[in-house]
């Protein structure tokens, strides 16, 4: 008779977690990678018109990765604010979920189906300006510099063409060794 009364009591509560929506406040400000940082990554839980008051909150990066405060709960008017400390993930935009921590309901142990709300904060980090000088042997020169303004994209550097415009200079000397390459193709072909 225990059990059954905890299992209703369990779905009701998950019915009702399920109902609350969770809304971000945009994050507006470009933020740097690789520093120490503190931006407010706001959220407001409601249900219906009603502000949501003590509900934990589970902050997570899901595309990026970085420093932040991982378990928030909310305060007057349904308000809470977790604080992103530090961004290090190469990615230019970068996304937090935050969803409702339902590892603070110890009601029920078992394993329930549960669709809970959730909100994506999506901000920009600013990429760091590279300037690319390559010298050597003209044509793998020539092959490195049409490929490595797309490789260094996806790593959150924007190339620029002057140093002087750059935060990182890279100077690249690119050497044919026949040696080498015939080895490295004798191995591929094994």
């Amino acid at each position: 008779e225990l059990d059954a009364l905890q299992s209703e009591i369990a779905a009701r509560v998950q019915r009702l977690l399920a109902d609350i929506e969770l809304s971000v406040v945009p994050v507006e400000s470009i933020v740097k990678r690789g520093i120490a940082l503190d931006v407010a990554l706001v959220v407001n839980a409601r249900h219906k018109e009603m502000a949501i008051e003590d509900l934990p909150l589970d902050f997570r990066f899901i595309l990026g990765d970085g420093q932040l405060d991982n378990r928030v709960w909310t305060g007057a008017g349904g308000r809470a604010v977790a604080r992103l400390r530090r961004v290090d993930g190469p990615q230019h935009i970068q996304r937090v979920v935050v969803r409702i921590d339902l590892s603070a309901f110890a009601f029920d142990k078992r394993p329930q189906p549960f669709n809970a709300s959730f909100a994506v904060f999506e901000f920009t980090v600013e990429k760091r300006r590279v300037y690319l000088a390559l010298s050597g042997d003209e044509v793998l020169a020539a092959k490195l510099e049409l490929a490595l303004p797309d490789v260094l994209s996806r790593q959150g550097l924007e190339p620029v063409a002057r140093g002087d415009a750059a935060d990182l200079q890279l100077r690249i000397k690119v050497i044919r060794r026949l040696e080498q390459v015939s080895n490295e193709l004798h191995f591929a072909l094994l």
